[in-house]
């Protein structure tokens, strides 16, 4: 007779590395997420006690026909910023808003706070906004595309097809290198939110290889170049972080491959994400 297999309880030594590998990589994803949960929300509390502060402050203004900054003195930011006032202006009560010296201004913790995760902040993304009926191609003046700046006051604009280089847009190409003697670089002021991760995604080919690099650049930083191929178009994704300003997106050609077979620049986007620093 044969002896009945018997199955010991508990778990064997792979189930268990198992187990933690699998706790490890969800708490890799669920910290952070929580982290910035949380910070979330205490900018959001403190916009409330600032734009508390300010309420206040109006009413008293208006009873009394003159300006307290007392209120100011009660409330405390959860994170320990500092409150001081941006405006104390008697004459325009209206205006006046209480800083924060992590969560900048209401005004404008409000604004940045209303721009979704997956929002694209470049205007004019793709190059089709432009004042100009360009046949096949032609250098356009900046003041012709919405959105666009360049170091050389005119940008490359081709059409869809133009040499057998279809869009996947299916709208206008930019090629970023419009002359021999200059290294062509567009650029876009985006706003941003302190902290805020966005992700900098760049449509690109080459025309030919080893003549077609472009750089990212990032407030003046760069960050990072890339050789697109010949033969279709390949999108680039960048990680970079917000200040609270304005920064300066910019897209270069290589220095010393100016020779007017540069990287074509299909698409730009700048994503907003739902993570922080």
């Amino acid at each position: 007779m044969k002896t009945p297999m018997t199955h010991t309880a508990g778990f064997s030594l792979l189930e268990l590395m198992v187990v933690v590998a699998i706790v490890g990589v969800l708490s890799s994803v669920a910290i952070p997420r929580y982290m910035n949960y949380k910070e979330k929300v205490y900018a959001a509390n403190c916009l409330l006690l600032r734009r508390d502060i300010e309420i206040q402050t109006q009413s008293y203004y208006f009873e009394h026909e003159a300006f307290t900054p007392d209120f100011i003195s009660s409330y405390e930011c959860p994170r320990g910023g500092v409150y001081t006032w941006s405006s104390s202006s008697i004459d325009e009560p209206d205006f006046g808003q209480v800083q924060c010296s992590l969560h900048h201004t209401s005004g404008s913790q409000q604004n940045q706070s209303d721009i979704a995760a997956g929002e694209n902040l470049i205007q004019n993304f793709d190059f089709n906004l432009v004042d100009r009926n360009v046949k096949r191609w032609a250098p356009v003046s900046t003041s012709q595309i919405d959105g666009w700046d360049s170091n050389t006051g005119a940008i490359e604009i081709w059409k869809n097809g133009f040499l057998g280089y279809n869009s996947p847009s299916g709208g206008y190409i930019v090629e970023l290198d419009g002359g021999r003697r200059n290294s062509d670089t567009i650029s876009q002021e985006v706003e941003t939110e302190a902290g805020r991760i966005y992700e900098v995604k760049v449509t690109a080919r080459a025309r030919t290889a080893n003549s077609s690099d472009f750089s990212v650049g990032w407030g003046g930083e760069d960050q990072g170049t890339f050789s697109p191929p010949t033969n279709g178009w390949q999108e680039y994704t960048v990680k970079v972080t917000g200040t609270g300003d304005p920064i300066s997106l910019s897209l270069s050609e290589v220095a010393g491959q100016s020779n007017g077979l540069g990287t074509l620049i299909d698409s730009v986007q700048v994503i907003a994400t739902d993570a922080y620093e």
